[in-house]
């Protein structure tokens, strides 16, 4: 459902309004579907295409590259609102949709199914390397060792350019 008002502009027409849909979505926390209401406001400029009187083309010459945000009346005079009530709506739309608030998330899923322990993850690797269970070293000194260094550029003073 939508209410728009249309308003002529020297221009061409301003079409202004508010759309309200129900849309089906799938819930980011139990991936269930479920249907989610959506409220959408909007305001776009078109301008014409063809000369209503005329029938002559019009051309885009003289209009501003900044000016260009309007969308076009097509030949047949047919102003089609289409395009800005699909953009209202998808930029109303949540980013992380919810069920409802309280949505539990997956049932028959615990933090240790989902590799989360509860405990930081560097917390983790700093016990591994205090038990001794991860050997770090070794490796590293043969690498650094076997690799020759890097040339370095000659450093430039001020008067070197």
């Amino acid at each position: 459902e939508a209410d728009v008002k249309l308003t002529r502009i020297p221009a061409g027409v301003l079409a202004e309004g508010d759309a309200d849909a129900t849309l089906r979505m799938v819930c980011m926390r139990c991936l269930e579907e479920f249907e989610q209401p959506v409220h959408a406001e909007f305001a776009d400029e078109y301008r014409p295409t063809v000369d209503v009187l005329s029938g002559v083309e019009l051309s885009a010459d003289g209009v501003d590259e900044d000016e260009a945000e309007y969308l076009p009346i097509d030949g047949a005079h047919i102003l089609d609102l289409g395009e800005s009530l699909r953009q209202a709506i998808v930029l109303a739309l949540p980013m992380a949709p919810h069920c409802r608030e309280d949505c539990p998330g997956l049932v028959g899923t615990t933090a240790a199914d989902a590799g989360e322990s509860g405990e930081a993850g560097l917390a983790v690797l700093g016990r591994l390397l205090d038990d001794g269970a991860v050997d770090v070293a070794p490796a590293e000194a043969g690498a650094e060792a076997s690799r020759p260094a890097a040339p370095r550029p000659p450093r430039r003073g001020r008067g070197d350019r």
